[in-house]
């Protein structure tokens, strides 16, 4: 599991990050997300669609670093493309984690916080060159919000 989410304190969805060998494994375009229900036990899965990054004769799918509550029916899923300079490899989409903070105010006006993180997987320095992690604050009016947004085509 790779993620963890609850809008509302009784309801906690758990993402996985790859799709589950029983699914096909790292070759199959969704992973799981389950759903409980903290009061009455009951577990819903979600077939959740990744991002595929590679060709469409030859896919390679993105895997999920984070999941957070919207809504009491919606999810942000966070989706990355590989470990970046740790292994090797030019990520794009170097992400690993997202929490909405708390609002602040912003030269008079009060704007929403979204905190977002990448992870270096230990590795400072890889190649000579500089690889720390980095926190971002992304300030936010409520037009731009999400959720200010009431879409409920995907329920959750």
């Amino acid at each position: 599991m790779e993620g963890l989410a609850s809008a509302d304190g009784q309801t906690l969805c758990g993402a996985m990050q790859s799709p589950l060998e029983q699914d096909g494994g790292t070759d199959d375009g969704y992973t799981r997300i389950a759903r409980v229900d903290a009061r009455t036990g009951m577990v819903k899965e979600i077939a959740h669609p990744l991002t595929n990054i590679g060709k469409v004769v030859k896919p390679k799918y993105s895997t999920v670093s984070d999941i957070v509550a919207i809504n009491d029916h919606q999810l942000q899923v966070d989706e990355r493309d590989g470990k970046g300079l740790s292994d090797g490899s030019s990520a794009v989409v170097k992400l690993t984690g997202f929490a909405f903070g708390p609002d602040a105010d912003v030269d008079g006006a009060a704007k929403h916080t979204l905190f977002i993180a990448n992870d270096n997987d230990y590795s400072s320095v890889v190649g000579g060159k500089s690889n720390p992690n980095q926190f971002c604050v992304i300030a936010l009016d409520d037009g731009h919000w999400p959720r200010d947004q009431q879409d409920s085509s995907r329920r959750i």
